[in-house]
């Protein structure tokens, strides 16, 4: 295929040779041209703004101080002391779940964090305590901005004598709708047009309202339904070192599921994050895992793995956990 000598220049250009004098004058000369020639890169300037969110450190300590359960946790990570369970299941379930996972529970610069920390151990999130009072923006933001994602949407009439709020106000947040509602009608109520968002966050206040109330209801039963409690379950905990098996049950095409095991291991424990969450290894090759207590369950084989070898903690100083000043 013939082309022209201006379109020709890959051939002219493998063709060239070196120049060997230095300081070549011609070569000089096509080389000041060949750059005054070619295109210069802009230098492009772009404007930054910087909006404050109003989050400072201090309006988030007043925050956490402010929220009677956060306040609660903050006040025993602070002194090191965890409570007994005697002490905590009179309690509704934020603080029980706090409770449950005081190992990955501490305090940095005042601030309430949760520690999370990636299944083989070598990198760790604090992730900030939200109060309750800062939900709602957190949801907004989320939800409601423009670089926010989905917004989701997901009976009896008697009323308890411990809880004097009905079950279905409890699960509902409102009385349930009977037939007799179709055919006599219900009082007529003040009604105001609401969004959506504004119709979950009135619901989530309400019920956090009829809850609270039906704890503090509930407290003088606390005692009568942990002894009941105590009577059908045990407690499990593991350290490290011990053998474990781990559910993770698999189906196989072709073979009936009675068959096939849903237990896999042995696996040794490596690290108690907290009270519910574990970390897990096969063999020393393998790559760990993080799971949930519910998943794990003794070895009682008589060839545990032995692999492992714990060695001390290291002894506790001041320094581990940061107190609030």
């Amino acid at each position: 295929m013939h082309r022209s000598g201006k379109t020709h220049g890959n051939a002219d250009t493998l063709s060239r040779r070196p120049c060997l004098e230095q300081k070549c004058r011609y070569c000089q000369k096509i080389e000041t041209k060949e750059y005054s020639n070619s295109t210069t890169n802009e230098l492009l300037m772009a404007t930054t703004v910087q909006v404050d969110d109003g989050w400072s450190w201090d309006e988030l300590k007043k925050s956490q101080k402010k929220d009677s359960e956060i306040k609660l946790i903050r006040n025993w990570v602070k002194n090191g002391v965890r409570p007994t369970w005697q002490e905590v299941s009179r309690y509704g379930t934020t603080i029980k779940g706090y409770w449950a996972q005081w190992s990955s529970l501490c305090l940095r610069d005042g601030l309430l964090h949760r520690k999370w920390e990636s299944p083989d151990g070598v990198s760790a999130v604090y992730q900030l305590v939200l109060p309750k009072a800062r939900i709602h923006q957190v949801l907004e933001e989320l939800h409601s901005s423009p670089s926010g994602g989905h917004f989701g949407v997901t009976r009896t009439l008697a009323r308890h004598e411990s809880t004097t709020y009905t079950p279905s106000m409890l699960t509902s947040g409102r009385e349930m709708k009977l037939p007799t509602d179709l055919m006599l009608g219900r009082p007529l109520e003040e009604t105001e047009e609401r969004s959506l968002p504004e119709f979950v966050e009135d619901l989530r206040k309400r019920m956090d309202r009829i809850h609270r109330f039906a704890r503090e209801k509930l407290k003088i039963h606390s005692d009568k339904m942990k002894q009941r409690l105590d009577t059908t379950s045990t407690e499990t905990a593991f350290k490290p070192g011990d053998a474990v098996w781990l559910y993770a049950p698999k189906r196989t095409k072709g073979k009936s599921p009675k068959l096939q095991s849903n237990w896999e291991g042995p696996y040794t424990i490596i690290k108690k994050i907290n009270d519910l969450v574990y970390r897990i290894q096969l063999s020393p090759r393998s790559k760990p895992k993080v799971v949930h207590l519910e998943r794990l369950a003794k070895y009682t084989g008589h060839n545990p793995p032995d692999w492992f070898v714990v060695e001390d903690p290291p002894p506790r100083t001041e320094d581990s956990v940061i107190r609030d000043e």
